[in-house]
């Protein structure tokens, strides 16, 4: 009499023992993409420090 072949994964290891299969699914579809591509995100750049106004230059008119 011939032994049954054991199944894969042993409590020992710790491998998953394979289940029973489910029936294939049928593929996503891919969504079609808008025709217009979003509007994309500006990054904040750090607004340049202004100049301060110099008084000192200029020369009052006598």
């Amino acid at each position: 009499m011939r032994r049954r072949a054991r199944r894969p994964g042993s409590p020992r290891t710790g491998a998953p023992k394979p289940t029973r299969t489910t029936p294939p699914r049928p593929p996503r579809r891919k969504p079609r993409p808008s025709k217009s591509p979003p509007p994309r995100r500006k990054r904040r750049t750090r607004p340049r420090p202004r100049s301060r106004p110099t008084t000192r230059t200029r020369t009052r008119p006598a």
